[in-house]
């Protein structure tokens, strides 16, 4: 009984986000920058999203990336002037083979 509780209990944080990132899922958000020195909250909100996808087999350390819009079209469409600070999403899926970036970005 003890061991099916220690395998299931391994398995659970290999496949999701513990302490560490995760092996086969990890999603989690972080500040792009802690310097939050009398920083404005801002009132609007726009995403950057960043994809990558990368061959783990052959050792070549082969990847491709790409972004689906940049900062400033984004910002734009939001209607910022002021840009006071962002997020990170990541989200990744197999050891890192998917992985998605998401940048939030706060202003007004």
């Amino acid at each position: 009984m003890a061991t099916k509780s220690i395998i299931l209990a391994v398995l659970m944080c290999l496949s999701s986000s513990c302490a560490i990132d995760g092996r086969l899922y990890t999603k989690k958000v972080m500040p792009f920058t802690e310097n939050f020195h009398q920083t404005p909250v801002g009132s609007k909100v726009c995403y950057v999203d960043d994809f990558r996808i990368k061959e783990p087999v052959s050792g070549y350390n082969v990847s491709a990336e790409w972004m689906r819009s940049n900062l400033l079209t984004e910002a734009q469409k939001a209607e910022m002037t002021k840009i006071y600070y962002a997020d990170v999403e990541t989200f990744s899926f197999l050891l890192g083979i998917y992985t998605r970036k998401t940048l939030r970005i706060y202003g007004d």
